[in-house]
This record gives C-alpha cells, structure tokens and sequence, in this order.
C-alpha cells in the first residue's frame, strides 16, 4: 500500500462479525465518532476520542509515511441501549451556523446521534451519546434513510414507501417540528441536504435520483442525461450521496466500479469507472475541484472538469492509496477526510 504526503493518515481497524460485512458512518465534522452497521447485529458506535487518532497522525507526518492502525475494541465502544440492527444511522453536527459549539438542555456539548430500523418501526430514534440518554423520537413510517443538514438545524428521514420528511429541531427536550412530507417511487435508500438546507437530495432503490424542496409538499426525479443517450442505470444500489459545498454538483456510487457526477441546475452527468472493484462504498467533495473515492481495492482521488456553463465534462484520477483484498486488513470499507486527517477504515487490520 503507498500513500501521498499531501494527507496524514490513520487505518482504522473495524470488528467483523461472522460473514456480516459492516457499513461504516463518520461523524461529520471532526473525527469524534463512527458507527458501525450490520445486517444482523446491533450497531456499535466508537468514540474515536477514546482512541489515539490524533497521535496516529502526528506518528505519519513524521515517520516514514507508514499508515498506523487504530483497532476498535470495547475501550472505545459506547454502550447504547440498542439490540436490533439499524437500517441507517447519522451523526448531528456538533457545530451550529454560527460556529457555535451546540448544547444540550442543560448547557453540556451535545452529541447526537439517530438510528432507524426500517420495516415495522415508526419513529426515528434519537440518543445524546454524552449521556447516553433518548432525546424526543422524529415520527416517520418504517424509515429507512436519516440526514442532518450542515448546520444541524433540520434533519431529513426517508421511508421504505418513498416518503421523505423534513423537519426543524428545537430543544433537545421538545419533539421535532415537521415541515414537509413527500413521495418519490421506491425505498430512498440515501439522503444529503444541499448546502444552504433549501432542498434535500434523494437516492432510491429504483435507481433514481430525486430532489425535494424543504419547505414544500412536492418531489421530483432527477432527468439526469449523459452524453450516450442510451445508457440505462441498472441495478445499482446507491450506496453513498456526496453534495458540493458551492457547485450546483452532486456525486454518487454504488454497487458498480462507476461512479456519477452531475449538474443538478442542468441535469448533465458524467459516468466514470474508477477501477476499485465492483462497489464503491463512499464519495465526497474536496475544498479543491475534487472527489474522493473508496471502493473494496483502495482510495482514489480524482480531479474533475468543468465546462464554461458549469457541467461535468471529464475526470483525472489522482492516485491517493490503493491496495487489494490481500494486503493487511481486508477490503477498505470507507474513508472520510477531515481537514488534512484522513481516516481509512478497513475490515479487521
């Protein structure tokens, strides 16, 4: 495995469990926490604080560029009352708009966290993991997706019959206020809010892309078009929804070696195969013009063009970490950037 020194970087070792694979969720704005989905086990969640991350970093910039391994064991794991498996989990941001760090009710730091479970559940279940106590539940029919916008204010709840709710929070002692609900076709599987909160992006189980306005009772599906006119989407399952900060540009990926890149004012959309196994687990946006990308053999980087009307129009991958199922520690899993930290997390290193 070879690295960049553009970034430092820490390998975060996930517990298996049986065959079970994991899906991984980062908290979003600093590494303070991870969680850890499985198919038929309780999630866990780790309190990356608890572990030397921060040490791991400063061990990389001054060694010789070997990628130090963090284990997640019970040292680091919060207990939480939760015995079923947890369809989708996200993690609130710590920071309000202003740059404030956000309080619980009684003026401690507040770290929130929302788990649903999907068919014959009715609520979003919501917990501060300082206290471990359950905050007011966010009501939704079997929900199946959860997303805090980027200022924590409003969070976004799909459903297994394609409703998506939007609603405003307020203290963490009174219950969610709810602001709008809409209907797209099929499961929404993933959500991300756009960076001002106006709307909220939508992926579904029917390979569809949709976008609904907060503050408005209405959905609709993407026309996304590439420049072969016949190419279909078919039986991908979006696994991650990556929104630009300031570009009107959304990027997604899923089970397939290609990964989408879009103009949502244009519908324009590029497709690209980045060459790292048949799912790609996890995509996002740069300060800069570009994308990062964990698929099963490694982490890439890709640098993206746009074209004078703002449209995807190319791609050039930028080697940051690749590695294969053979090297230490199993398949990559997923990856999140946060300042110049770069937190690889692979199945069991």
């Amino acid at each position: 495995m070879t690295a960049t020194k553009q970034l430092a970087f820490c390998q975060i070792a996930v517990p298996q469990m049986d065959d079970d694979p994991p899906k991984l969720v980062f908290s979003p704005m600093s590494p303070n926490h991870v969680g850890v989905m499985y198919t038929n086990y309780r999630p866990r969640i780790f309190d990356l604080k608890r572990t030397p991350i921060a040490q791991a970093a400063r061990e990389y910039e001054t060694g010789n560029g070997r990628v130090p391994v963090i284990k997640l064991d019970e040292r680091s794991e919060i207990k939480l009352p939760i015995m079923c498996p947890a369809t989708a989990i996200a993690f609130r941001p710590t920071m309000t708009s202003g740059a404030v760090i956000r309080k619980d009710d009684e003026g401690n730091p507040l770290e929130e966290i929302a788990f649903c479970f999907g068919e014959g559940d009715f609520e979003v279940h919501r917990v501060n993991l300082n206290t471990v106590h359950e905050l007011p539940g966010i009501s939704a029919q079997e929900p199946s997706a959860i997303a805090y916008s980027r200022d924590g204010d409003f969070v976004a709840v799909g459903g297994c019959n394609g409703d998506i709710l939007t609603y405003r929070l307020a203290d963490t002692s009174k219950k969610p206020l709810r602001e709008s609900l809409s209907t797209l076709s099929g499961a929404i599987t993933q959500l991300a809010f756009s960076p001002e909160s106006k709307c909220v992006f939508a992926a579904t189980n029917y390979n569809k892309i949709g976008c609904v306005m907060r503050t408005r009772q209405a959905a609709r599906h993407l026309a996304l078009r590439n420049h072969d006119e016949n190419r279909q989407v078919v039986g991908v399952k979006w696994q991650s929804l990556a929104v630009h900060s300031s570009k009107p540009l959304l990027a997604f990926c899923g089970t397939s070696s290609e990964f989408w890149l879009a103009n949502v004012e244009t519908n324009k959309i590029i497709i690209i195969d980045a060459g790292l196994g048949d799912i790609l687990h996890h995509i996002e946006f740069t300060s800069q013009d570009e994308i990062i990308l964990v698929g099963e053999n490694g982490i890439q980087k890709w640098r993206y063009i746009l074209s004078p009307d703002g449209d995807p129009c190319d791609a050039e991958r930028i080697c940051l970490i690749e590695g294969t199922n053979d090297a230490p520690g199993g398949p990559f899993l997923s990856g999140k950037q946060y300042g110049n930290l770069f937190c690889i997390a692979r199945l069991g290193c």
